[in-house]
């Protein structure tokens, strides 16, 4: 296995959420913020729901932008097309 080893990570919360980026070089990890976004609520009859069209799309977002640091991962393009292709049946 290769270091470091890199990771993408999302964060959702009652308000917002983020990607988070992680790094782990084989002793120590890091991780920072990549891509922070609001989540936005729905009401239906009385009741809250998570927007998860909307979710969906910041997490593509936030894929996005992640994989732009050029760190992140070595082929960065052929790996986001792989990860967009198992959500396009969505």
């Amino acid at each position: 296995m290769k270091w470091p080893r890199r990771f993408l990570a999302f964060d959702l919360g009652a308000q917002s959420g983020r990607a988070m980026l992680g790094e782990f070089d084989g002793r120590r990890s890091k991780v920072r913020e990549a891509s922070p976004f609001p989540n936005r609520m729905l009401e239906l009859n009385g009741h809250l729901f998570w927007d998860i069209w909307c979710l969906l799309d910041e997490v593509r977002a936030g894929m996005r932008e992640s994989f732009k640091v050029r760190q992140f991962h070595p082929n960065p393009t052929q790996d986001l097309d792989r990860a967009f292709e198992r959500f396009s049946g969505l």
